[in-house]
């Protein structure tokens, strides 16, 4: 876990502070972080793995449903409108309320 968390700290930062550093341009910078949605077939891990994996995150979400690609598009195209233009250096989790676990 230390490298996951560590890696999604720096991008938690980088958001936040390149916001600041570009926002007086007219520049606004924000993150997605999305929970498990499932691609496809795994090359690393076999199908039942995977479904096991699946079945794990929704016992810990707060909407207990497996997420696909397409849940992340509503905030991405909140974020790339002009109803968002008071927005930046945020980082918005779209997990199913994974996060508070």
């Amino acid at each position: 876990m230390v490298p996951y968390v560590a890696a999604k700290a720096g991008i938690i930062g980088l958001t936040r502070a390149t916001a600041r550093e570009v926002g007086r341009h007219g520049i606004r910078v924000n993150a997605i972080a999305p929970g498990y949605v499932p691609m496809g077939r795994s090359r690393t891990r076999s199908a039942a793995k995977v479904s096991a994996l699946g079945d794990e995150m929704k016992l810990e979400q707060s909407i207990p449903v497996t997420m696909v690609p397409q849940d992340l598009c509503g905030a991405m195209e909140f974020l790339c409108s002009s109803e968002s233009d008071a927005v930046t250096g945020q980082v918005i989790n779209i997990d199913n309320g994974w996060v508070f676990n």
